[in-house]
C-alpha cells in the first residue's frame, strides 16, 4: 500500500499511515518553510521519511517519481486554514479571508490528477464559504466525498477543543463509507502526556532544548510598563506572580491600558492541552516556560523518534522561540497524528479485507457548515452505497432527503424495557413528637413530586402534605418500596 502528501507540511499526516502500514512515497509541498534544513543540510521530512520524495510542486517529480505517485492508495495532506480560524480572536471581522480558497483548490486539482484511491485533507468548517461543496463535486466527479466534523480529542489527542473539517474521499468503485470511532477520553491530561519528560535540557529526548534566560523575550515587549524589554528569566518570574492557569499572558497596549496575547496561554497540568498553533507559544503550567519542541511534539501526537531539524541555538545550545518561529510552525501546523492513524487504518483494513471495528461514535454535535455540504452531496450526487452513508451520518435522525430520495425508511427505536405499574399513593403523616420528626423526615408542601430509583428501574409517584421535604426512610416505609432516591 503507497501513500503521498499533498501539501503535508513535515508529514504529521504521513505519521499516521505509516502507523497503518503503508509505504511513503513522498510529499508535494509548496510552503517554503517546510523545505527548510539544519547547518548540516538535514531536512525535517527526509530525515523522518529516508527514501522518499520532497518537491515544491508536481510539475518538479521526474517521469519515474510521477509514476509513483499516480494511482497511489493514499492521499493526505492539510492546506493552509488561517483564513478560517477565529482562535484567539483571529481575523475577528476580515469577511474577505472567509472568501479566499488559499490552496485547497490545489490540493483538490492534484487529487483530480494523481487519482488516489483515497484522499483524507484537513481544514475548518468555514473553508465551505470560499470553497463550497459543489465545487468539490464539480472537480472530483468520481469520487464519494465525506465532509466531517472530527474531534481529535476523541481519537486520543490531549488537545481538548482541536475539532477540525475532515474532507475524507474514496473512488465511487471502492464502494467504502468511513465510519466515526470517537470515544470519551477519562484521565487523559496534558501532565499525562508530558509529565514524565524531565527537565529540558536534562533528558535524552531530542528537540528538549534548555531555555535562554538572558536573551530578550521579544514577544513580550512592554510587559510591565510602556517599552518594558524582558529577557526570558523576568518574564518567567513575572509570569509565576500574575498568570494563572487558563489565562493569556498580559502586556501594557500602547493606550496605556493593560490586555491579553491572544494564543500565548498559560496551560492547565491536569486537563486537556489548549490547541497548538504556528504562531504562538503554551506556557508550561509549572516552569512558567514556553513549552518546549519535544512537548508541543508530543501534543500533537508524534513519537518521540520523529526528530525536528532546523533550530537555531546559542553557544550555550540554549533555545529562544522568538528565533525558531518556523520550527513553531513545523509542530503548532502540524496534524495531531491520533485521527490520522485511525482513518488510515480503516482504509488499509478495507484494501487488505479485514475486519475493523469502529465504535461509531461522535462526541461533538452538528457543525452548520459541514451538515450543509453533507446535504448538498447527498440531495446533488449521492454515494454509491447510500443506506451505509446514511446509517454512519449524524444528520441520520433529522434528514429529510434519505426518505424522500432514497427511500431509507425511519431510525428503529430502541425496545423500551417493560416497567411494572405503580399506583400513586395518597401519604398523610401525623406530626410526632420532634425527636422521632427529626428520624422520619419531614414533609414538603401539598404537591406531587417523581421520585427514582437511581439505577432508573422503577418510579413511585406519591403526592405528599406537610412541611418538610420526605427522608428516604419515610417514602420507603410508605411505598412499601426498598429504593435509593434522588429529587428530579
Amino acid at each position: 500500500m503507497r501513500a503521498i502528501g499533498i501539501t503535508c507540511g513535515i508529514g504529521s499526516m504521513l505519521v499516521g499511515a505509516k502507523e497503518a502500514g503503508f509505504e511513503i512515497v513522498g510529499n508535494v509541498e509548496w510552503r517554503r518553510y517546510y523545505h527548510g534544513t539544519d547547518l548540516e543540510d538535514r531536512n525535517t521530512f527526509r530525515e523522518n521519511f529516508p527514501g522518499s520524495i520532497l518537491k515544491f510542486t508536481v510539475d518538479d517529480l521526474t517521469p519515474a517519481e510521477l509514476k509513483k505517485f499516480t494511482g497511489a492508495d493514499l492521499a493526505l495532506g492539510h492546506p493552509e486554514c488561517g483564513n478560517f480560524s477565529q482562535l484567539g480572536g483571529v481575523n475577528k471581522g476580515a469577511k474577505e479571508k472567509f472568501l479566499d480558497p488559499t490552496d485547497i483548490p490545489l490540493f483538490i486539482d492534484l487529487v483530480a490528477k494523481l487519482k488516489p484511491r483515497f484522499f483524507v485533507m484537513d481544514d475548518l468548517p468555514r473553508s465551505f464559504m470560499a470553497f463550497p461543496m459543489k465545487e468539490y463535486t464539480k472537480r472530483l466527479p468520481d469520487y464519494d466525498l465525506f465532509p466531517e466534523w472530527i474531534s481529535n480529542w476523541g481519537y486520543g489527542n490531549v488537545q481538548k477543543h482541536r475539532d477540525r473539517m475532515f474532507m475524507i474521499g474514496s473512488l465511487k468503485k471502492e464502494r467504502w463509507t468511513f465510519v466515526p470511532g470517537e470515544e470519551d477520553q477519562p484521565g487523559l491530561t496534558l501532565e499525562t502526556v508530558i509529565g514524565d519528560m524531565g527537565k529540558p535540557g536534562q533528558s535524552n529526548l531530542a528537540n528538549h532544548y534548555p531555555w535562554a534566560p538572558d536573551e530578550l523575550a521579544q514577544k513580550s515587549l512592554s510587559l510591565r510598563f510602556l517599552g518594558d524589554r524582558p529577557n526570558w528569566k523576568e518574564l518567567v518570574e513575572f509570569g509565576k506572580e500574575n498568570w494563572k492557569r487558563g489565562e493569556s499572558m498580559t502586556y501594557f497596549a500602547n493606550d496605556g491600558t493593560i490586555k491579553r496575547k491572544p494564543g500565548c496561554k498559560i496551560e492547565h497540568w491536569d486537563r486537556g492541552a489548549s490547541v497548538q498553533d504556528g504562531g504562538s507559544y503554551k506556557i508550561h503550567p509549572l516552569r512558567h516556560e514556553p513549552l518546549t519542541l519535544r512537548e508541543r511534539a508530543r501534543i500533537q501526537g508524534f513519537p518521540d523518534d520523529f526528530i525536528f531539524y532546523g533550530a537555531k541555538l546559542n553557544e550555550r545550545g540554549q533555545y529562544n522561540y522568538d528565533k525558531n518561529t518556523h520550527m513553531a510552525k513545523q509542530t503548532g501546523k502540524a496534524m495531531p497524528v491520533q485521527f490520522c492513524a485511525y482513518v488510515s487504518k480503516q482504509v488499509a483494513a478495507h484494501i487488505e479485507k479485514k475486519p475493523f471495528a469502529p465504535s461509531g461514535r461522535r462526541l461533538l454535535k452538528a457543525n452548520a457548515f459541514v451538515g450543509d455540504a453533507k446535504q448538498f452531496y447527498c440531495r446533488e450526487v449521492g454515494y454509491a452505497n447510500q443506506k451505509k452513508a446514511c446509517a454512519n451520518c449524524w444528520l441520520f435522525k433529522s434528514c429529510s432527503i434519505r426518505s424522500e430520495k432514497y427511500g431509507i425508511g425511519p431510525v428503529p427505536l430502541t425496545p423500551r424495557k417493560e416497567r411494572e405499574p405503580v399506583e400513586r399513593q395518597q401519604i398523610e403523616l401525623k406530626r410526632k413528637p420532634l425527636k422521632k420528626r427529626r428520624e422520619d423526615l419531614g414533609i414538603v408542601a401539598e404537591g406531587q413530586r417523581k421520585l427514582k430509583h437511581h439505577s432508573g428501574k422503577e418510579a413511585v409517584r406519591v403526592k405528599i402534605t406537610g412541611e418538610k421535604k420526605p427522608s428516604r426512610r419515610f417514602v420507603e416505609m410508605a411505598s412499601g418500596h426498598d429504593l435509593t432516591f434522588k429529587r428530579s
